[in-house]
């Protein structure tokens, strides 16, 4: 994140990236509680955790782009954009069972808090409102 590389940030905070992590021990099974909710509700924390710092870096990311850039292309045809987009946002959920945000729900929503606009008579289009 300091190096802000946010799409090598958000490969890096992916599922298969960091699920490897979360093993069961042989130390739970001493415990009450069977091993497989504690493998459960230690995978759900280090996801929750996850997604919290993905959230996080959201932040930064979304001011670097409003401060790099005048306006976004969004179109269908624009996948590229669309895509890096989706990467440098880390709009993708790590958490299972969670809804993904798509990049038009993304910029709908910054466009409510007045950091977008639609540009006029271009659809997917998005005039930058710069941060002051």
């Amino acid at each position: 994140m300091r190096s802000h590389n946010y799409v090598k940030f958000e490969e890096l905070t992916r599922p298969p990236a960091f699920s490897r992590f979360v093993e069961v021990e042989s130390s739970l099974a001493s415990l009450s509680i069977s091993p497989q909710s504690s493998y459960d509700l230690v995978k759900k924390a280090l996801f929750s955790l996850v997604g919290a710092l993905r959230e996080t870096a959201r932040e930064t990311t979304w001011s670097v782009i409003r401060s790099a850039y005048r306006e976004l292309s969004c179109q269908t045809e624009a996948e590229g954009t669309r895509n890096w987009l989706t990467r440098s946002l880390a709009l993708h959920s790590v958490i299972p069972d969670s809804n993904c945000v798509s990049v038009d729900e993304w910029l709908e929503n910054q466009s409510r808090l007045g950091h977008v606009r639609p540009k006029d008579g271009v659809e997917g289009r998005w005039i930058v409102c710069k941060v002051r």
